[in-house]
């Protein structure tokens, strides 16, 4: 979880920009610092696909430091 409404949409279109789909759910739809990045795992994904993904996060939590937002008490 991202945790934070705006930076959320930042990770979304990042990872868009490496070419993964991937949606920022922000309040209303989630409570409020509950934001969140929202994705689908198909049976079509290869392994390949999946630690691509995962890499891509890893270099955007680099760049905007995110899990910090989400390891914050509330």
């Amino acid at each position: 979880m991202v945790r934070d409404n705006y930076l959320v949409k930042e990770v979304a279109l990042m990872l868009m920009q490496k070419g993964y789909y991937a949606v920022g759910i922000c309040y209303p739809a989630v409570s409020n610092n509950e934001a969140r990045i929202r994705t689908s795992v198909l049976a079509t994904h290869t392994e390949r696909d999946i630690d691509g993904f995962v890499n891509a996060m890893d270099e955007i939590n680099e760049q905007l430091h995110f899990t910090e937002f989400s390891s914050r008490k509330k």
